[in-house]
């Protein structure tokens, strides 16, 4: 749309590599980033929980040492590392420990199907509930209350920067997660491919006084930037241009 020429990416902090299932390397993203004049690129693979999709553990130590010798190689780029971890809906924990987080720039986390979590049969019914809930509302009220509830938990007891894509692979009482947010000083995601947050999503968070965040979940180097959707919902949402963390307003009267 003609309104996306009014906006700036200034930071992509939701991007994927072959690190996990990503078709790029780190490279490869910042050089896309650079094409695109963005000044700020987050690294920000798939938590290792995510079985099949996920980062091994060990190499986020090995990206924690490529990220800072790329730093050195690119002076007109910050290339910053993160975490796309996974949050457990059996209690709200995510698949970091403590020496992991301590090797981060920064922590996102969000819910997927296929993350492996303990207990492993509770887990795997709460997936298949999700998966369900579209077609049983006794299913879809009972899966809320547990993705809610986990949400919540996971932005009280980690420092993180965002919650991505919230209500995209299950429902949520947003009203209760866009609270905990403001509470917990954690933006919300718009996520670029999913489609959440929504348009009236993005009307009642914003009606909440909270903070969002553009991400364009790239999983190809050439798809790094790209959030024309995310745009598009914001603008048909009116929001205040302020609350976007990292993005820029530029209005006709500015061209």
């Amino acid at each position: 749309m003609e309104s996306n020429r009014f906006w700036r990416v200034d930071a992509d902090y939701h991007t994927h590599t072959l690190y996990s299932h990503g078709k790029g390397t780190i490279d490869d993203n910042i050089n896309a980033a650079r094409d695109k004049g963005i000044k700020i690129l987050g690294i920000s693979d798939h938590g290792p929980g995510h079985k099949g999709f996920g980062i091994k553990r060990n190499d986020i130590f090995k990206m924690r040492q490529e990220v800072d010798m790329l730093n050195k190689a690119y002076k007109d780029i910050e290339v910053k590392l993160g975490l796309e971890a996974n949050i457990s809906m059996t209690d709200g924990s995510l698949d970091v420990d403590s020496e992991v987080v301590q090797s981060l720039d920064y922590l996102m986390a969000g819910y997927h199907f296929g993350t492996v979590d303990r207990p492993i049969l509770t887990s795997a019914k709460i997936h298949f509930y999700n998966y369900l809930s579209e077609h049983s509302n006794s299913i879809e009220r009972r899966v809320r209350l547990i993705n809610t509830k986990a949400f919540i938990r996971a932005m009280e007891h980690y420092d993180l920067l965002a919650v991505t894509h919230p209500g995209a692979k299950g429902p949520l009482f947003m009203d209760e997660v866009i609270k905990a947010a403001i509470d917990s000083d954690v933006l919300l995601e718009i996520n670029n491919k999913h489609g959440h947050l929504s348009t009236d999503e993005i009307i009642l968070a914003g009606n909440m006084g909270a903070n969002f965040i553009v991400g364009s979940d790239a999983h190809r180097p050439e798809d790094v930037g790209m959030v024309s959707s995310a745009i598009d919902r914001i603008e048909e949402s009116g929001i205040e241009k302020e609350r976007i963390y990292n993005m820029t307003y530029f209005g006709k009267e500015d061209l």
